[in-house]
């Protein structure tokens, strides 16, 4: 079974400790109370005070990111909430709880009858057995299956691209483990369906319905059917009870979907999607998706990038990332809606959620739409994790040297959120300097018929075609990829007599010769916004409204007494 056990996906984990008691029978009933009337997991992390004595934490849940475990304990612990009469009598100075990261995970468990179903129907193509080959006296015995163990992965298969994740699934009274196999008598070789088995070896069946709230999947599906399929991701991205897997579906004609599956009995059914790449002239697209913790409530939700390779002939000219988080609303039932930034402002613990929303942006790779959600929250509702964070990522964008992406972070920072300009003009200043001074800087803009990223991709893998793609842009360094909003700020907000204003100047020059109507459509930018008068001054734009106040968020707790222990 080690072949499943290094296959499966790592993953970390979080919980919340309510309470800390120094004697440790105490500290096992209570735990023990608290699983038997919640049902929620708790563990026992042990701190040893030094002369303080030893206490025996009680930490609860098993989350992958601060922002969802904060979400969850604040409900748990406030009136009413089920954690309620497990906690001290409340006090002004004292938190409710305390949030623990750990950097471990506890063992995943799957059974042997499942581990060698699961390998048995993704070992070899052809007709899958009626039943998987198991001793019975070993059909129950539990195996350890640790996320993150060193063993060597399993060999390639000739006839599958890849090594595919193990990934788990369902819920504690039915678990299931995934995978992606091979498809068998499909008329590509190429083609991959999902596996999943429970703890009996019994495989389930994609229900083909189409999922709720997707037109565009629906119409794509009746216009060529779904021929293969990819196990991405796993994670409770949805109300109900349980894990679900996020899968990559491809129809017959290259269109890609993200489907969101939830085991119901016997079968997989779709409870949301999102239209991942669909080809259109001169415009391919490529997609993935990862579920991530990216708003703060009870469920994960999915990280969408895709990648649009635009092209001339047979030359490949442009090469963008644009990403967006999805979850789900309410009880499910309408699938998947797009997630807003500033929505997410507003939930429960909403700096530290945001900081899951714009990292799973820039995990995506879209880093400007990262940078416009820093500019949108921080204008709005700022907060010290945010804060903290966007200045931090143009300091990790000059270190990696994205001198564009730099000088676009910091500059529309600095525009959305004008109380944050002193803060920001430093950043602002290292990363228009540092790219000012690039003798690689060119104000010319990007002509694909003398400097295409690819000249002929004919007969190239598209993978290829991408790494060249990526291997040209970073040797590219060009005022024409300079968001507005940089001239902007550092022209008009900071001064032309401030050190940036000077550089933003000099840059406008060289845009005046260049590119003439880039450089009047930022000219127009900088002149002075007149006054509406009262008779005609319009109501503010609802996307720009402020986003409602969050409950404050639970401080950390303390030890109870007798002494105090750290935080």
């Amino acid at each position: 079974m080690r072949a499943v056990q290094a296959r499966v996906a790592p993953r970390s984990s979080a919980c919340a400790q309510v309470r800390a008691l120094p004697d440790r029978a105490a500290a096992d009933a209570m735990a023990d109370k608290i699983r038997s009337t919640t049902g929620l997991p708790v563990e026992i992390l042990v701190a040893d005070l030094g002369p303080r004595g030893t206490w025996f934490r009680l930490c609860v849940g098993d989350e992958e990111s601060v922002a969802r475990i904060v979400a969850r304990a604040t409900r748990w612990t406030a009136a009413g909430g089920s954690l309620e009469p497990f906690l001290d009598p409340p006090s002004p100075r004292e938190a409710r709880f305390l949030v623990h990261e750990r950097g471990f995970a506890d063992p995943r468990r799957t059974t042997v009858t499942a581990a060698r179903a699961l390998l048995a129907r993704t070992a070899a193509p052809g007709p899958l057995p009626t039943e998987p080959a198991v001793t019975p006296a070993l059909a129950s015995e539990p195996i350890p299956v640790v996320a993150g163990l060193p063993l060597p992965p399993p060999a390639p298969r000739p006839d599958v691209e890849g090594n595919f994740d193990v990934w788990f699934l369902g819920t504690a009274e039915r678990p299931l483990v995934a995978t992606t196999g091979p498809a068998p008598g499909a008329a590509n070789a190429t083609a991959t369906r999902v596996v999943v088995v429970d703890a009996d070896g019994m495989l389930l069946a994609v229900d083909p319905s189409p999922a709720p709230g997707c037109a565009s999947c629906v119409v794509a599906e009746q216009q060529s059917p779904v021929v293969s399929r990819r196990v991405v991701g796993a994670g409770d991205v949805h109300p109900a009870p349980g894990a679900e897997l996020l899968v990559e579906e491809e129809t017959a004609d290259g269109t890609r979907l993200l489907a969101v599956l939830q085991a119901d009995g016997a079968a997989l059914r779709r409870r949301g999607a999102v239209l991942l790449a669909q080809r259109t002239a001169g415009v391919a697209l490529r997609g993935d998706g990862a579920v991530v913790e990216g708003d703060g409530d009870d469920e994960r939700e999915v990280a969408v990038s895709r990648l649009e390779l635009r092209f001339d002939g047979g030359a490949l000219c442009g090469l963008a990332t644009r990403a967006e988080v999805w979850g789900t609303q309410g009880d499910g039932s309408a699938g998947l809606a797009r997630v807003d930034a500033l929505a997410v402002a507003g939930a429960p613990g909403g700096d530290a959620a945001v900081v899951d929303y714009i990292t799973a942006i820039d995990a995506a790779g879209d880093r400007d739409a990262a940078s416009r959600a820093c500019a949108r929250v921080l204008g709005t509702k700022p907060g010290t994790l945010v804060t903290q964070l966007c200045l931090q990522r143009v300091r990790a964008l000059l270190g990696e040297r994205r001198l564009v992406e730099a000088v676009n972070a910091a500059g529309t920072l600095a525009e959305g959120a004008p109380s944050l300009r002193a803060a920001v003009a430093g950043p602002l200043f290292e990363a228009m300097s540092t790219l000012d001074g690039d003798p690689r800087l060119s104000a010319a803009p990007w002509d694909c018929t003398t400097t295409p990223l690819v000249a002929d991709v004919a007969g190239l893998p598209a993978a290829q075609v991408v790494a060249r793609a990526r291997a040209r842009l970073q040797e590219r360094v060009g005022l024409a990829d300079v968001v507005d909003s940089a001239f902007v700020t550092a022209a008009r907000d900071f001064g032309g007599d401030t050190p940036v204003g000077q550089i933003a100047s000099r840059w406008l020059e060289r845009l005046r010769v260049s590119q003439p109507a880039r450089h009047a459509a930022i000219e127009a930018l900088l002149l002075p916004v007149p006054e509406p008068s009262s008779a005609t001054t319009p109501a503010p734009a609802a996307a720009s409204a402020p986003a409602a106040s969050p409950a404050p968020a639970a401080a950390p707790a303390n030890e109870t007494t007798p002494p105090k222990g750290p935080r």
